[in-house]
C-alpha cells in the first residue's frame, strides 16, 4: 500500500469516497440529477452493495445498471485521471495491486463486467476515455512547448540538437501516457477468469495498445512542423552520409570534406541509429519520413558523384564506374537499409538489416551510373577538346550508353553544345576542324559502331560545307609541317587567321594503318568482326569503311570542288617551297588517288613530276654554266612547268633588274641545248629572289618576290631617272621615286609597285619623305637601333621558310590566281551569256542558270552557286535583270 500513502488523499478520504461520493469536480461524469427507479428484491434475497456482484440479475432495470456504471466510471476515471496519470507524468510507477480494492472492482465491472459498452448504446468505454485522457494532457501539458520550440530559428549547425530534443521529449511522453495503460488496464482485460461471455472475451482481443499509439502518434504529428522537421531530417541524413563516406562539403575551404577516423564514424553511426530509432518508435518514421529518405539518399548520390572520389581519371585514364558499384554495394545501399530498418522499427530491439536483394542493388547502380553519366554529359564538349587526355571521362560513358534513353540524350546534350560553343561566327575554321578530328577520335572510342559520330557530326559537316575556306584549311593543313606547326606555337608566330588545322596535321603525319585500305565491309565475307547495323541507327546510316580521319574530311565535299581547291593550293605550294624533296606530297597524292580516284589526280601528279624535274634541270643547266666559267655573279633556279596542267597563274610582266635578265638569258640558253625545240616564258612574279642591300649604317639580308626587288633596284644611284627630276637643287642626293615614276620605269602593275614599297617601308629600306615620294633609308634615327631589319631578317631566310612579306606587311600576292580573279577575268562574257540565256528561255532560277553556264560556256564555268548571284547581283544594279526570290528575269524597262 506503499502508493496509497503518496497519493494526494489521505486515508480516510479513500475509505469516505468508497461510500459516499466526492465534491462534483472530482467527478468526470456527474451524479444523475433524478433518482432512478431501481425495482424491488425478492422475498429473501439480501441487497448487495453497489458492487456486489459483477454480474447483474435478469431482473435488474436499465436504469439500475445506469446508476451503478456512473458510480463505477466515476471512481475509475478519478483515480486514472488525478492519481494514476500524474503519478506516470511524473515518473512514478502505478500498479494494479496497489489500488484501492472499490476502484480495481469499478475498473473490473467497466472492463469486464457490466459496464462494458452496450453495442445498441452510445456509451463510451473507460480504454477510449483514457486515450481522450492521455490526447488532452499531451495537448495541454507537451505541445505547446515542443511548438514553440519548432518556432524558433535554427542553422544547419542546430539539426541534431532540435531533433534530438524534439524525440526524446516524445519518447518521454510516450512512455508516461502509456504506463497507466499498460500497468493498470491491460492487466485487468488480459485476465481470462474474469470474463463472462463470448462478447467481452471478443472486447479483449482488440489492439487495444495499437489503437492507443496510433491516436498518440497522430497527435506527435501534429505537434511538430512537418516541413521544417522533414528539412531538418533530409539535411541530417545527407550530413552524416557526407562524412561517413568522406566527401566534401559546402563548408571546407579546400573543397574536401575532413576524414574522420573509423573510432568517429562508429560514434556518428550510433548517434544516428539511436535517433532514427526513437523517431520510428514515436510514429515519425515508416511512411511519413520515406520520402524525405529517398530525398536524401539522392542528393548523397548527387554529392557523391560530384565529389573527388568520381572525379576524371587524368593520370591512368581508366574507368570510375567500377568503384561507384563498388561503393554503391558497400555503402551506399547498407547505409540506406540501416536507416529503414531504424525508421521502421517498432521495439527497442534495434534495426535487423537483411540482404541486399539482387534487383534492388542492379537498380541503384543503374541509377548512380545515371548520374554520372549526365554529369559527364553535362561537360562533354570539354572532354572532347581536352583530348586524348580525357580518355578516362570517355571510358564512364561507355556503361552509361547502355541505359535506356541515355544515347538519345547524349546526342542531344551534346549537339546543343555544339551550337552554342562552336558553330557560330566567332570560331575560326581551324579550330572546329580540330575539334571535329577529336569528336571523330572520342566517339569511335565510345561507340566503334559509330552510331553516335554518325548523329553528332551532321550539324558540323553542314556548318563546315558552308564555310568557303574550309577545303582550303584542309588542303594547306595536309600539306603543313607539324614541326613547323609547333616550332611557330613556341616562338608565337602561328598564323593567328587560322589557316591550320593542327590535328589535321598530326593526323598527316601519323595516319591510320588502315588509311589505305579500300574495301566493301558488308561483302568481306572473310571478316569474322561483321555485326550487322546497331538496331537505333537511323534509315539514312551508312556504316564508315573506316575510322580514319581523313577519310572522313575528304567526304565533307564533292570530288570535283575538293580536285579544284586541292589543285590550286598544292600549286601554290609547289611554287613556294621549292627546296624541298616533296616526299610528304608525294605520299598525299597517292592518298587522295586512293580516294579520289587516280585519274582525278592527274593533274597533281603531273605538278609534282614538274617541280622534281625542274631541280634536275637546274642541275644540268648550272653545272653546265659553271663549266664554262661565265660569271654571272648569282645562280637561278627556275621551276619549268606544263601550264595545261597547272591552275591559272599570275600573269603580272615588269622589267626585272639587269642582272636578273642576263640569268634568265643565259638560263634560257642552256634550257634550249637540252630540250630541243622547246622555248621558255618566263612568269617574273611567281620566283622569289634573295636580296643583299648594302646601306650606310647597316646591311639587309632576306627573300621577296620579284617586283619587290625590282622595284628596290630602281632606287640605285647608277640607274638615272626619266623624269628629270634629279637636277632640281631642291632635291635630296639621295635618288627618290614616286609611284607613277616606278610604273612606267618598271612597267609594272600599279597594285604591284604600291605592295613593294608597303613591304621595304615595313623593313625601313625605304621611307616616304613626303606624301607619294620615296627614297632610300640609308641611317636610322638614333631611337631606330642599329639593326635596319624591322622584322629582324638580316639572315638568308631557310629554304622552307616564306618571305618575310607573308608574315610581316599582311600584304601577301598568292601566286595562283583566286576565284575572284578567274571571275573577274570573264565577268564580261559570263553577264552577256547570261542576258542572253534569259532573254531567249526566259525566267529561270539561279540553280538552273548555274547548270546552263556549266553545260554550255566553252571551257566550262568553275564556279558556284555564290558567284552565279554576285554576277546576277550586278545585273540587277545595271538594271539589265530583275529577281523576284530565287527566279531572275530579263528587264523590260
Amino acid at each position: 500500500m506503499a502508493a496509497l500513502h503518496e497519493s494526494p488523499l489521505s486515508r480516510e478520504s479513500l475509505i469516505f469516497s468508497s461510500v459516499f461520493s466526492l465534491s462534483a469536480a472530482t467527478h468526470t461524469t456527474p451524479t444523475p440529477l433524478s433518482t432512478p427507479d431501481l425495482g424491488s428484491i425478492e422475498p429473501g434475497q439480501s441487497f448487495g452493495g453497489v458492487f456486489g456482484s459483477n454480474q447483474p440479475s435478469q431482473q435488474q432495470s436499465a436504469a439500475q445498471r445506469q446508476v451503478r456504471r456512473n458510480l463505477a466510471w466515476s471512481s475509475a476515471t478519478r483515480f486514472l485521471g488525478q492519481f494514476a496519470l500524474e503519478d506516470a507524468m511524473k515518473g512514478r510507477p502505478t500498479e494494479l495491486r496497489g489500488m484501492p480494492s472499490d476502484v480495481r472492482d469499478a475498473m473490473e465491472f467497466l472492463l469486464m463486467g457490466g459496464g462494458c459498452p452496450l453495442p445498441e448504446s452510445n456509451e463510451e468505454s473507460l480504454v477510449d476515455w483514457y486515450t481522450n485522457e492521455a490526447l488532452r494532457r499531451f495537448v495541454v501539458d507537451i505541445s505547446p512547448e515542443l511548438t514553440t520550440k519548432w518556432r524558433a530559428d535554427f542553422d544547419e549547425h542546430s539539426t541534431w540538437h532540435i531533433l534530438i530534443y524534439t524525440t526524446s521529449k516524445l519518447v518521454q511522453a510516450h512512455r508516461h501516457l502509456a504506463q497507466p495503460l499498460k500497468d493498470i488496464l491491460l492487466p485487468i482485460i488480459s485476465r481470462p477468469s474474469r470474463r463472462a461471455d463470448d462478447a467481452i472475451e471478443a472486447l479483449t482481443t482488440l489492439p487495444i495498445i495499437s489503437r492507443f499509439n496510433r491516436e498518440l502518434r497522430a497527435a506527435f504529428v501534429q505537434a511538430v512542423d512537418a516541413g521544417r522537421f522533414a528539412e531538418y531530417l533530409e539535411h541530417l541524413l545527407v550530413d552524416t552520409g557526407r562524412k561517413l563516406f568522406s566527401i566534401e562539403g559546402r563548408g571546407n575551404e579546400n573543397g574536401e570534406g575532413p576524414e574522420l577516423s573509423r573510432e568517429e564514424k562508429q560514434k556518428i553511426r550510433e548517434r544516428l541509429t539511436t535517433l532514427l530509432r526513437g523517431i520510428g518508435s514515436i510514429g515519425l518514421g515508416g511512411d511519413k519520413s520515406t520520402w524525405v529518405v529517398g530525398a536524401a539518399m539522392a542528393k548523397l548520390l548527387d554529392n557523391f558523384v560530384d565529389s573527388r572520389h568520381m572525379k576524371v581519371d587524368w593520370y591512368t585514364r581508366n574507368s570510375v564506374v567500377r568503384t561507384l558499384k563498388h561503393w554503391v554495394k558497400e555503402g551506399y545501399m547498407r547505409y540506406f537499409q540501416e536507416i529503414m530498418a531504424c525508421l521502421e522499427v517498432e521495439s527497442e530491439s534495434g534495426p535487423q538489416p537483411s540482404s541486399i536483394p539482387p534487383a534492388s542493388l542492379q537498380r541503384c547502380q543503374e541509377i548512380a551510373i545515371n548520374r554520372l553519366g549526365r554529369a559527364r554529359v553535362a561537360d562533354l564538349f570539354d572532354f572532347i577538346v581536352r583530348w586524348d587526355g580525357s580518355l578516362g571521362a570517355i571510358r564512364d560513358l561507355k556503361e552509361y550508353i547502355t541505359l535506356p534513353g541515355a544515347r538519345v540524350h547524349l546526342t542531344h546534350s551534346f549537339s546543343r553544345q555544339l551550337s552554342r560553343r562552336l558553330l557560330h561566327a566567332g570560331a575560326t575554321t581551324s579550330d572546329i576542324l580540330d575539334v571535329y578530328v577529336y569528336i571523330i577520335k572520342a566517339f569511335n572510342e565510345l561507340d566503334p559502331k559509330g552510331v553516335l559520330l554518325d548523329r553528332v557530326a551532321r550539324p558540323i559537316r553542314r556548318y563546315l560545307k558552308d564555310r568557303d575556306d574550309t577545303a582550303r584549311i584542309i588542303v594547306v593543313s595536309l600539306l603543313k609541317d607539324v614541326d613547323e606547326i609547333i616550332a611557330d606555337e613556341k616562338t608565337g608566330r602561328l598564323d593567328i587567321g587560322g589557316n591550320v588545322s593542327k590535328q589535321i596535321a598530326l593526323e598527316m603525319k601519323y595516319p591510320s594503318a588502315h588509311a589505305l585500305q579500300e574495301q566493301d565491309y558488308d561483302l568481306d565475307w572473310g571478316n569474322m568482326d561483321w555485326t550487322p547495323d546497331p538496331i537505333d541507327a537511323e534509315p539514312e546510316y551508312k556504316r564508315s569503311k573506316s575510322s580514319d580521319v581523313i577519310a572522313s574530311l575528304l567526304t565533307l565535299y564533292d570530288r570535283e570542288d575538293f580536285i579544284t581547291e586541292l589543285k590550286d593550293i598544292l600549286g601554290e605550294y609547289l611554287l613556294k617551297y621549292e627546296d624541298s624533296d616533296f616526299e610528304k606530297e608525294q605520299r598525299l597524292v597517292e592518298l587522295f588517288k586512293v580516294r579520289l580516284g587516280e585519274d582525278k589526280m592527274q593533274a597533281c601528279e603531273v605538278m609534282l613530276h614538274d617541280v622534281l624535274e625542274s631541280k634536275r634541270i637546274n642541275r644540268d643547266i648550272n653545272a653546265s654554266i659553271n663549266r664554262e666559267n661565265v660569271r654571272l655573279g648569282s645562280e637561278l633556279n627556275a621551276q619549268i612547268l606544263s601550264s595545261y596542267f597547272w591552275p591559272p597563274l599570275r600573269e603580272d610582266a615588269f622589267r626585272v633588274p639587269q642582272p636578273v635578265h642576263a640569268l634568265q638569258q643565259r638560263y634560257a640558253a642552256g634550257f634550249e641545248g637540252i630540250k630541243d625545240m622547246r622555248r621558255l616564258q618566263w612568269y617574273p612574279a611567281l620566283g622569289q629572289v634573295e636580296v643583299e642591300l648594302q646601306l650606310q649604317d647597316r646591311e639587309w639580308r632576306g627573300d621577296c618576290h620579284p617586283w619587290q626587288a625590282s622595284v628596290v633596284y630602281a632606287f640605285d644611284e647608277s640607274i638615272s631617272s626619266i623624269s628629270g627630276l634629279e637636277n632640281d637643287p631642291g632635291r635630296s642626293t639621295t635618288p627618290s621615286r614616286t609611284v607613277e615614276e616606278l610604273k612606267i620605269m618598271l612597267q609594272m602593275d600599279e597594285q604591284l609597285v604600291c605592295n613593294a614599297l608597303q613591304f621595304w617601308t615595313a623593313h625601313r629600306v625605304l621611307v616616304e619623305v613626303s606624301p607619294g615620294i620615296y627614297e632610300v633609308q640609308e641611317t636610322l634615327p638614333a631611337d631606330g637601333g642599329s639593326s635596319g631589319d624591322k622584322a629582324g631578317g638580316s639572315g638568308k631566310s631557310a629554304s622552307r621558310t616564306a618571305p618575310p612579306l607573308h608574315t610581316e606587311t599582311g600584304a601577301h600576292v598568292s601566286a595562283v590566281k583566286s576565284q575572284e580573279d578567274r571571275l573577274m577575268e570573264n565577268v564580261d562574257i559570263y553577264r552577256h551569256f547570261i542576258v542572253g540565256m534569259l532573254t531567249n528561255q526566259g525566267a529561270m532560277p539561279v540553280a538552273k542558270i548555274l547548270m546552263m553556264l556549266k553545260m554550255t560556256m566553252p571551257g566550262g564555268f568553275p564556279f558556284g552557286m555564290e558567284e552565279v548571284r554576285t554576277l546576277l547581283g550586278r545585273l540587277v544594279e545595271e538594271r539589265k535583270v530583275v529577281g523576284q526570290g530565287d527566279i531572275y528575269s530579263v528587264s523590260k524597262g
